[in-house]
């Protein structure tokens, strides 16, 4: 049964290693051509070699395989020169869609010291481009009514839409979401499956974001049973997914760490979601 698009709109964050693994990279990107993303999102880290010999990179491969690519713009990685260029190589590979994110203070040279400044800048010198904005679900109700002050503000100088950071707790998103919609925002789901003690400490202790006692500690019992923790992964977002479907979300960004069989998995729940749909 082909794949229907009327259900959600799926995008997907994929990285450049550091090399490249060319054939996995490729296997990764023909499993995802299946699927018809809406894009694409090649994430860059603060940390990385260079945008040029990284993202750049891994974006002009992208281009044998149809499918539309979003750049990540950390803003505190670049200078003005740097987005010049940037958008240069950009035009050439046809590519104009960004995420606009604050990036970590490193010590780069930089004239942005935040998301704002750059999507200021980017307004102004690329008025066509189409940039988009992260939002980050709040624990209260006061504290995303603020964030939702920071979206407002850069919807007015040119953010199209909002990727939110990877969440675990649907009623935080749920909240923002709803704020969002009051003010004509939409919010895209940023959904990542764990399956391992160390993704459970890289969410809980860098990202510090909330995990649910019953994931984390269902993970942590089965930790030497790497099919049992797929499992238990799998069916935790397949949940996650059906309960913000029901509350109206149909926008999903999915991180998918570069794995295939994460993939693979999405493949299956939107095939047994058209089953039950349309049968």
């Amino acid at each position: 049964m082909p794949l229907r698009s009327s259900l959600i709109n799926l995008s997907f964050e994929i990285y450049p290693t550091d090399p490249i693994d060319w054939l996995a990279m490729h296997d990764l990107l023909t499993r995802l051509t299946v699927l018809k993303p809406k894009y694409v999102s090649i994430a860059y880290s603060n940390h990385a070699r260079s945008f040029f010999a990284t993202s750049l990179v891994l974006a002009n491969f992208m281009q044998a395989y149809n499918l539309p690519t979003m750049l990540h713009l950390p803003a505190t990685c670049f200078t003005r020169q740097d987005i010049d260029r940037i958008m240069a190589h950009c035009a050439q590979l046809k590519i104009n869609d960004f995420l606009i994110i604050s990036g970590d203070q490193n010590n780069h040279p930089t004239h942005f010291t935040d998301s704002l400044a750059l999507f200021k800048y980017m307004q102004t010198n690329y008025p066509t481009a189409h940039t988009y904005g992260a939002c980050h679900p709040q624990q209260t109700v006061a504290a995303n009514t603020r964030h939702l002050n920071t979206l407002l503000d850069k919807k007015k100088h040119g953010a199209h839409a909002f990727l939110s950071q990877v969440f675990f707790e649907n009623a935080p998103a749920l909240n923002l979401a709803q704020q969002m919609k009051n003010q004509q925002l939409a919010l895209t789901a940023g959904l990542m499956p764990i399956t391992t003690p160390e993704q459970i400490e890289i969410v809980t202790n860098k990202l510090q974001i909330a995990l649910p006692e019953s994931l984390k500690n269902a993970l942590l019992i089965h930790q030497n049973d790497a099919a049992r923790c797929q499992t238990i992964s799998n069916d935790f977002i397949d949940q996650q997914i059906t309960t913000l479907m029901q509350a109206g979300i149909t926008n999903f960004h999915i991180f998918t760490m570069n794995q295939p069989r994460v993939v693979d998995h999405l493949r299956q729940f939107i095939s047994n979601k058209d089953a039950a749909t349309y049968a």
